[in-house]
């Protein structure tokens, strides 16, 4: 919400562009604020269509009256933020919120797997490669992906950031953003309050072209790159489960230790995992005895 005490937190326009989109639904959820060189945009992405919408055809609705879109009134003010922020010489950085990924697919685990209408068709996405947005920020998945758009600079990322078990930091300079990823360590299964790092994505704007460096959790995704699960089935490929941390697994003791030793899958208890060298990273691949089945991985 953008206000305290019945007053807008953040209210200084946008060039010519208010800092909220008056006149629609939105006008408390989505706002613009400017704070040094960069523009910080979040934008409720949750909207009424009015009835029972489900769309079968074309994959979009089925959850009643809310889509996950940002259209009409709403897209033309976001719109109008990023034009008027382009002609702005101290804005160095453009960074949009919103709880919904655009780009797919990434990682899940314990989510319902919402997100945009239309994905990387949408109207709110092309706005965005217009106006040549640096980041774009989103979680609902509960982990980690990075994503560049193929057509721009654009930069998707996907966080996870529950009960602070996993979050990212960034820092900014003028023609530099450096994203780093830190995951939750310790003996407590929550509120360790200590972290190590785990990725790190550099996005360098000096010079004509921008160059991109990632690592670890933070790497860039690229689903043209092979296989996203590609299993060996190999004895050398099964580990140990308590010697990789999955975030946000609820594992048989979740609610004593942060990094468990089993799972209870229906009837079956597992206790090992299998490395999945697809393009989605070496993460775990909960094993069962006699199914080759899977579940969620860690970032």
């Amino acid at each position: 919400m953008n206000k305290e005490e019945n007053e807008f937190i953040y209210s200084e326009s946008i060039g010519n562009a208010t800092s909220q989109p008056i006149g629609t639904p939105y006008v408390n959820t989505s706002y613009a604020h400017v704070h040094k060189n960069i523009l910080f945009v979040t934008v409720d992405a949750f909207h009424d269509m009015g009835s029972n919408f489900y769309d079968r055809e074309n994959g979009l609705g089925g959850s009643g009256t809310i889509s996950c879109t940002v259209v009409g009134e709403h897209l033309a003010w976001f719109e109008n933020v990023l034009k008027e922020a382009r002609k702005n010489p101290s804005i160095d950085h453009i960074f949009v919120q919103a709880h919904l990924p655009v780009i797919q697919p990434v990682r899940k685990i314990n989510s319902s797997g919402q997100f945009i209408d239309n994905g990387t068709d949408s109207d709110f996405w092309k706005v965005m490669q217009k106006y040549e947005v640096d980041i774009y920020f989103g979680g609902e998945v509960h982990a980690n992906t990075v994503t560049k758009d193929p057509e721009s600079n654009l930069i998707q990322v996907i966080s996870r950031a529950n009960r602070l078990s996993n979050f990212l930091k960034v820092d900014v300079s003028k023609n530099r953003l450096t994203l780093s990823s830190f995951n939750e360590v310790g003996s407590k299964w929550k509120w360790n309050k200590n972290y190590t790092k785990y990725g790190e994505l550099v996005i360098d704007k000096n010079g004509t072209n921008t160059t991109f460096n990632s690592s670890g959790s933070l790497e860039l995704f690229d689903k043209t790159a092979g296989p996203l699960i590609w299993l060996k089935f190999k004895a050398n490929d099964t580990y140990p489960f308590q010697e990789r941390q999955i975030l946000g697994l609820k594992h048989n003791q979740y609610k004593s230790v942060l990094w468990g030793n089993s799972i209870n899958i229906s009837d079956v208890v597992s206790s090992t995992g299998m490395v999945n060298h697809g393009v989605f990273g070496r993460k775990y691949i909960i094993f069962f005895s006699r199914f080759h089945n899977m579940l969620s991985t860690r970032n």
